[in-house]
């Protein structure tokens, strides 16, 4: 019994890539997207920032501050990603 559950496990497709550079590239993906989702809420609470300022230059400033690097982080973060892509389809 125990012998037909093993086979019946090794015959499903557990979605895992068959080589390398599939995972690489999957796991790749997955930390690209997750970088651009920070980068994103990081441009949101610059945002956040700005807003309830009330008026007040040294928060404003900050608030800048943080989108702008919120905007370097998403610009560097898409390059990466392409340089990464651009690598392994090269191998």
């Amino acid at each position: 019994m125990l012998e037909n559950l093993f086979v019946q496990l090794g015959a499903i497709d557990w979605g895992l890539p068959s080589d390398l550079g599939s995972m690489v590239s999957k796991i790749v993906s997955a930390i690209f997207i997750i970088i651009g989702v920070v980068a994103v809420f990081v441009m949101i609470l610059g945002g956040f920032n700005m807003m309830t300022s009330v008026g007040d230059p040294g928060k404003v400033k900050k608030g800048k501050e943080t989108i702008l690097w919120g905007i370097i982080g998403l610009i560097v973060s898409i390059l990466s990603y392409a340089i990464v892509n651009f690598v392994l389809k090269q191998l």
